[in-house]
């Protein structure tokens, strides 16, 4: 009988082991997926990008009926552009090529500029003092960018950004008057391009 469990014991490791490495294969198949997009798509989309600045610098002499058309035009290949970015940083923190800069950070500084950078002076209130911590300041202020867009985007009415502690870490705090994320959606907020409403046809990729 002994024999018998120790023999289904064996085959069951044996399974999930086999499960295991599958899962890894497809995980790196994923990940060189998004690197090989990413970079395929760097090339045309550089020539895209010097096509649109340039049509955009020639706007205000085209004729009404083609200008909303070309603004339309500029603003698909920025947000294409941003796409790609995403896709590329993505894919260097996948392969651990994504250094972290660790610095001295004065977190109110910080985000005060991050708001004034990005023209949100008068849509976004700042609350709370100055805190002092050492993280890399390039990544905050892309988590800071994303939280507040969001906000704006889909919170509607004040945004705002409460610096302050929480225990003995620092935290930043980011609130609107929207109607936040249903609950059943919530175990879900931190899977990549994860979307609550599959059907909405938003700027971003979840």
């Amino acid at each position: 009988e002994f024999g018998v469990w120790a023999q289904s014991f064996n085959e069951m490791a044996a399974a999930l082991e086999m499960k295991i490495a599958d899962l890894s294969a497809a995980q790196a198949r994923e990940r060189r997926f998004t690197a090989d997009v990413a970079h395929e798509l760097r090339t045309p989309l550089t020539a895209l990008v010097g096509e649109a600045s340039l049509l955009a610098e020639h706007l205000d002499g085209m004729p009404a009926d083609s200008r909303r058309p070309a603004e339309l035009l500029i603003a698909d290949v920025a947000r294409l552009r941003r796409l790609v970015d995403d896709l590329l940083e993505i894919s260097r923190l996948d392969a651990g090529a994504e250094s972290v800069h660790a610095v001295p950070v004065d977190l109110r500084s910080l985000v005060g500029a991050t708001v004034e950078a990005r023209g949100w002076n008068g849509r976004v209130r700042l609350e709370g003092d100055g805190l002092s911590l050492t993280s890399d300041p390039r990544r905050l202020e892309r988590i800071l960018g994303n939280l507040v867009d969001n906000a704006l985007e889909h919170g509607g009415g004040q945004v705002a950004i409460h610096i302050g502690r929480d225990g003995d870490a620092a935290a930043i705090e980011i609130s609107d008057d929207g109607p936040g994320i249903p609950p059943e959606h919530l175990p879900h907020i931190f899977e990549r391009f994860y979307k609550a409403d599959e059907a909405r046809s938003g700027g971003g990729t979840g």
